[in-house]
């Protein structure tokens, strides 16, 4: 049951019943899920040696080529690196490779609200520092992540844009019991992705899935990244950040 709230954030309440039904899902029942996400094997992310063997491991070798592989890897380790360490520079490097984005006027609006800037004297890039430095003043966003089989998935798309991300399958219809958000894109590289020609043309979507224990009470809970591939930067071009919580959060990402 997906909610569009404020500046574009997806808010999906993951309850596999009917859409007229009424539902509550009692705290057992949540407990239940939080226990299957905590109860695996996590790797510190201060360890990063391990994690990027780790992350390398799960890569495919049949649907990337060498470079494509190489920047999913640089990717992934990127992203969790700058979260679980507060590291802006790096998640600057990755999340904003190059400055051919489009900021939407209502993103705008919002990032400058919430980073309490002007937005006659500060530019989208800053009013997101702003905002990041806020956000994790005290605490990560995660110290370690675990991974599934199927952490990784690379999909081959004939439209663009793509409709809703689900996760992968990762428990059984009945213990899908979550809440599902799906932060504000603030740089948008849906041009870039896209290109300019009018031909038909397929499109390269990267999932990387990983479960992350965040600060307590909200504990181990799972997140997906999505990138698109960009043939003509060769990189992977960040699209989406998802993320799922049975607990009240200790962070409200607002954007990604």
């Amino acid at each position: 049951m997906p909610l569009a709230i404020g500046a574009a954030v997806l808010i999906s309440i993951s309850i596999l019943r009917k859409s007229n039904s009424r539902v509550l899902v009692d705290a057992a029942t949540l407990g239940k899920t939080h226990t299957s996400w905590t109860n695996r094997t996590f790797v510190e992310c201060s360890n990063r040696h391990e994690l990027q063997a780790v992350i390398e491991s799960l890569m495919p070798r049949q649907s990337l080529d060498g470079l494509q592989r190489d920047a999913a890897i640089q990717f992934a380790s990127g992203m969790i690196q700058a979260y679980a360490e507060r590291d802006w520079p790096t998640f600057q490097r990755v999340r904003i490779p190059f400055s051919k984005f489009k900021v939407h006027d209502d993103v705008l609006a919002a990032l400058a609200k919430y980073s309490d800037l002007s937005l006659q004297t500060s530019s989208p890039v800053e009013m997101y520092h702003a905002v990041w430095i806020h956000t994790f003043r005290e605490k990560p966003l995660f110290t370690a992540v675990a991974f599934i089989t199927n952490s990784v998935a690379v999909l081959t798309l004939d439209k663009f844009p793509p409709e809703r991300i689900p996760f992968p399958d990762f428990v059984q219809r009945h213990e899908q019991n979550w809440l599902e958000v799906t932060p504000t894109v603030a740089f948008d590289y849906s041009s870039q992705i896209q290109g300019s020609s009018l031909e038909p043309r397929s499109f390269k979507l990267l999932k990387f899935f990983f479960f992350a224990r965040c600060p307590e009470p909200e504990g181990a809970r799972p997140f997906m990244l999505t990138a698109f591939w960009d043939e003509s930067n060769q990189l992977w071009l960040p699209w989406a950040l998802t993320h799922a919580s049975v607990r009240p959060t200790t962070h409200i990402l607002r954007f990604f």
